[in-house]
Parts: C-alpha cells; sequence; structure tokens
C-alpha cells in the first residue's frame, strides 16, 4: 500500500500521468504519453483516475497508469 499512496502523491504533485495499458486496451494507441489528470479518486487498490484526453475526460485505474 505505502507503493500505491507514492504513487499516487507523485501523480497530485505533478498533475500529470503518463499510460502504462496492456495491448488491447481501447486507449492503447496512447500508451506511453503524458496526459494531465482532472481527478484522483480514493486512493485503494483500484483508485480511479479521470484524465483529458483529445479534449474529453477518460477514467482509467491506478493501475492504467504510470
Amino acid at each position: 500500500m505505502n507503493k500505491l499512496f507514492k504513487k499516487i502523491d507523485r501523480i497530485r504533485g505533478s498533475g500529470t500521468a503518463m499510460l502504462n495499458l496492456r495491448p488491447g486496451h481501447p486507449y492503447f494507441h496512447l500508451d506511453g504519453q503524458i496526459f494531465p489528470v482532472v481527478k484522483i479518486g480514493i486512493p485503494e487498490l483500484k483508485c480511479p483516475l479521470v484524465l483529458t484526453i483529445e479534449g474529453q475526460q477518460v477514467t482509467f485505474t491506478i493501475d492504467d497508469v504510470h
């Protein structure tokens, strides 16, 4: 859990997150790119993050970002 909290703090501090998606994900073509974070949910194992991608707000889990 400590590693998870550090990751969330780093994302909150920078205001951005880099996608780290698996092949087959609908947004895999954007893998490795950095996007601004709009909202971060409650810190937990599958913490939701909302990123702005191409003008739209898209929800990912903490596992989908680096």
